[in-house]
């Protein structure tokens, strides 16, 4: 994923790595071993139900589609009483509330129904639920350097990753735990220089066919640290 666009309570302290035989490279390996020993991701024909919640604001519930094989990704909200959907399939993209797709240009403007937005749920889910998996992807361009920190209270590696600056894509660290070699969270920024973009807390696994999914993920600013989101996996099909 080269241009994502989505929007540690200690500071940032890292340390290199001290065991030659741990690069980046085989630590995400490692990684990828823990999250899906048995490599459900590529054959992932599954629905996720989550919520959002977010201080003074009424949670938002929702479901995700994705079906590696078919290439199909769908996302449907909960507004009041309705399901607003809206999924691409092989690269045709498609809408409707409450299952009717014949929906006014009105309708697709307030429900924000266009084909950029749909590409842009696409890429955050899949890379959020697909990493470390994704980082296998083309154009992913992982740091030499291997360093080690403490996050959220876990030690961990820290391995960073860049996608291609003409493709204005971020810059990532990913924390891998230690111990399980689990992610125990990460964090991007759209321009690292002026501190900006979001760093996550990963707590709690799902497990699916050996596939490891977040639990729960906590989202804070990076300029504050501040939190103001968790988001919750609520149930598989």
């Amino acid at each position: 994923m080269s241009c994502l666009k989505i929007s540690v309570l200690l500071p940032i302290a890292f340390f290199c790595c001290c065991d030659p035989s741990l690069t980046p490279a085989s630590l995400i390996e490692k990684s990828i071993e823990a999250h899906d020993s048995s490599n459900y991701w590529p054959q992932l024909n599954n629905r996720f139900h989550m919520s959002i919640k977010r201080d003074g604001q009424e949670d938002r519930y929702f479901s995700v589609l994705i079906n590696n094989p078919e290439g199909i990704f769908e996302y449907a909200l909960q507004q009041g009483d309705s399901t607003v959907t809206q999924g691409v399939k092989q690269g045709s993209y498609y809408y409707a509330i409450n299952g009717d797709s014949n929906l006014s240009s009105e309708a697709k403007e307030k429900y924000q129904l266009n084909n950029g937005r749909t590409l842009y749920m696409k890429e955050v889910y899949e890379y959020l639920y697909g990493i470390p998996m994704k980082l296998k992807d083309p154009g992913t361009i992982v740091d030499p350097v291997l360093n080690e920190e403490t996050f959220n209270g876990r030690a961990c590696w820290v391995v960073k990753v860049t996608y291609d600056p003409s493709t204005e894509g971020e810059t990532w660290y990913f924390y891998v735990d230690k111990e399980t070699f689990l992610l125990a969270g990460y964090r991007f920024y759209f321009d690292e220089s002026k501190g900006d973009g979001e760093f996550i807390f990963v707590e709690g696994y799902e497990s699916l066919s050996g596939l490891k999914l977040p639990k729960l993920k906590k989202w804070h600013w990076n300029k504050d640290s501040a939190y103001f989101r968790t988001d919750e996996l609520l149930k598989i099909e």
